[in-house]
């Protein structure tokens, strides 16, 4: 499942991965559709992961949805639009990203924590977004 739901997530940053483009855009109902979509998605894939990571205990070691979720971050932080509908998502983000960090399993955290570090490094718009998480 959770595979599936950070594909849709892959698919919906990647259109609108250049802000500037869709700027004119984000104040719309599609987009305001979009966003909660997004949060529902990621309403799911917390409860997910918080059972997987809970039920496997220090032997959960699988990071690879870390960076769709960073990369979908970033979109949701460069977003200039006021939505409560943003704010949610962003934060509901931060606690699934927070997932990982929580495990008392250290190798999860040093992978998680490489992983953010080295996205936010590699172009400066994620920089600024890695910042505020």
């Amino acid at each position: 499942l959770v595979p599936h739901l950070l594909t849709l997530l892959d698919k919906i940053t990647a259109h609108y991965s250049h802000v500037s483009i869709h700027s004119n855009q984000f104040n719309t109902a599609n987009f305001q559709v979009t966003l909660l979509v997004i949060g529902h998605i990621l309403k799911i894939t917390k409860a997910v992961l918080e059972f997987i990571i809970d039920c496997s205990a220090d032997q959960f070691k699988d990071t690879t949805s870390v960076a769709t979720l960073l990369r979908t971050y970033t979109m949701l932080v460069s977003v200039k639009a006021q939505s409560t509908v943003l704010d949610e998502s962003e934060a509901i983000l931060i606690e699934v990203i927070l997932l990982f960090m929580r495990s008392s399993n250290s190798v999860l955290w040093t992978q998680t924590l490489g992983l953010v570090l080295k996205f936010a490094v590699s172009l400066p718009n994620r920089f600024v977004a890695m910042l505020k998480l």
